[in-house]
């Protein structure tokens, strides 16, 4: 009983700072990206991935959008879950002056934000298995 309770003061600390951590980069994200500019999705991707083994996953479904800041034109190309952008839709998105191509979008995740909720599924899974394994070993 004694090694759950070690498993679960080990991981509850990484969820909660991973949690922690992700709020504090969207909160500085966010006051970095103050410009707000409108951006327009001027293409929807499929693509196919290849994992780490060479094996082609399935399609991974991509949003390219078009903004413009002083003149010059940015594209964004990120990948998007749940997809429910379509072509020619306008996207609010908040821009750093200092850096047009750092962007802020409540529509489209961040890559950071996504590998740390990533992080706090599996904390957070496991955290509730090893509870679940003590539960049944009294």
């Amino acid at each position: 009983m004694e090694f759950i309770i070690d498993y679960i003061v080990i991981l509850m600390p990484i969820a909660f700072f991973s949690i922690l951590i992700c709020i504090i980069h969207n909160v500085m994200k966010r006051r970095r990206c103050e410009l707000e500019v409108q951006g327009i999705v001027i293409d929807k991707l499929v693509k196919r991935q290849k994992s780490y083994r060479g094996y082609e996953s399935p399609y991974t479904i991509a949003i390219i959008i078009k903004y413009e800041y002083n003149n010059h034109s940015y594209l964004i190309e990120k990948t998007i879950s749940p997809i429910n952008l379509k072509k020619n839709d306008i996207v609010p998105i908040r821009i750093n002056p200092n850096n047009p191509k750092e962007f802020y979008s409540k529509m489209i995740k961040d890559d950071f934000t996504s590998i740390m909720l990533i992080i706090q599924i599996v904390s957070i899974s496991l955290i509730l298995i090893i509870s679940y394994i003590g539960i049944r070993r009294k």
